[in-house]
């Protein structure tokens, strides 16, 4: 009996020495696992970490841009809408001009300018049909100015300032506005050297400036 009980005791001392070596790795290896697990869980931290990081940024980033473009739009609105306020009272400014002309035309018709003024304008139609024979047609109004006295200072006028001698016949048209119409005699070229039809011409041009302005800030 003592001795089985013996050979009992070593094999259970045996046995607690494996089992004791298989804790033992058991825990080595729990550690290792444990210390891998921590370093992994680290890992994926920083990595979360430096993502969040980066997605701020990223945020603020398109927040800044974001901001600076609406910063952008309300400032060009803002211009845009100040060039317009420009332009429209421009051309309110240029229509009190023109209406302000117009009524100033029947004071200059009665003024002493007016015959140089007419003279100037006869000139200018001559050189520009550039023809021996002229007509020039007066306006109705102007019946009492255009006298032959008045009539014999234009041609010695025109003649002076053009260097050659033209034929002009003067003949009185039903149109009320300040100026001349002077043309060819064969009726062929035509100059309309009449006030307002110039003046017209101007307010379109500038009325179509102010509209290509207002349109390309549209």
């Amino acid at each position: 009996m003592d001795t089985i009980n013996i050979e009992t005791t070593g094999e259970n001392n045996n046995v607690e020495k494996i089992l004791g070596g298989i804790i033992k790795q058991a825990e080595i290896k729990e550690k290792e696992i444990l210390q891998k697990a921590k370093e992994a869980a680290e890992s994926i931290i920083s990595q979360a970490q430096k993502h969040a990081e980066k997605f701020e940024r990223d945020e603020n980033k398109k927040c800044e841009d974001d901001i600076n473009r609406l910063k952008e739009r309300i400032s060009s609105t803002e211009t845009m809408e100040a060039k317009k306020a420009v332009l429209i009272q421009r051309g309110i400014f240029m229509q009190k001009v023109f209406d302000k002309i117009k009524e100033s035309v029947s004071v200059f018709r009665n003024s002493g300018e007016y015959k140089d003024f007419l003279k100037k304008f006869i000139k200018e139609g001559i050189d520009v049909i550039d023809k021996e024979k002229i007509e020039v047609l007066y306006s109705h109004a102007d019946e009492k100015i255009f006298q032959p006295s008045f009539i014999l200072e234009i041609e010695e006028y025109c003649n002076k300032e053009t260097g050659k001698r033209s034929v002009i016949d003067f003949k009185k048209e039903n149109f009320s506005d300040i100026g001349v119409i002077i043309r060819s005699s064969d009726k062929k070229i035509i100059y309309d050297n009449r006030f307002f039809t110039k003046f017209n011409r101007m307010k379109e041009s500038l009325q179509r400036e102010i509209i290509k302005e207002v349109s390309k800030n549209a």
